[in-house]
């Protein structure tokens, strides 16, 4: 599994590398809060049914919490507004 640490420097966040051709299997990401996980996450989420590297019906986005996991699902949907239905974002406990 691929992991990813974000940190806020100085102001400013250490963003993931934004294309989904960097990424090989699983991404695990790990930062506190306001460093922009769930940006990050669904802009990878969108490159990678844009561009054909997934399907939506293979990516699963999964967090600790059920907020967390509404609101990736919510913009990944406000993005893709395409005829899928909701996104698979759930809780991983």
């Amino acid at each position: 599994m691929q992991l990813v640490q974000m940190r806020k420097s100085r102001g400013t966040v250490d963003a993931l590398p934004l294309d989904i051709h960097d990424v090989k299997g699983p991404l695990r990401v790990l930062a506190g809060p306001g460093t922009g996980k769930t940006r990050a996450l669904v802009d990878l989420y969108e490159q990678a049914v844009l561009e054909h590297v997934a399907g939506r019906d293979q990516i699963l986005a999964l967090t600790f919490s059920t907020g967390a996991a509404a609101e990736i699902g919510r913009r990944i949907d406000e993005r893709l507004k395409d005829d899928y239905g909701e996104a698979w974002a759930s809780t991983s406990g």
